[in-house]
């Protein structure tokens, strides 16, 4: 017999995440969403100083973990 662990997705993945900075700033917001749709065009958008919301694309709708980790590997400067 072969098991395979399943892992559900991060809590509250439903096809959006939002990004919570640790100190609100429009500039930065505004820094992270450009890095992203950079990347992956259409995906980020800044909801307010302190979020910034993203959109998991249907290439990573099966897999929104590797998403998360993309983005965290992107580099910005505050």
């Amino acid at each position: 017999m072969v098991e395979k662990e399943i892992c559900p997705p991060p809590h509250g993945i439903d096809g959006h995440v939002r990004l919570v900075l640790r100190q609100a700033d429009f500039q930065t917001a505004t820094r992270i969403a450009q890095a992203v749709n950079a990347e992956l065009p259409g995906t980020a958008c800044v909801a307010d100083a302190g979020n910034v919301d993203l959109r998991v694309p249907p290439t990573f709708a099966r897999s929104p973990n590797h998403f998360i980790a993309l983005v965290e590997s992107l580099t910005v400067t505050p």
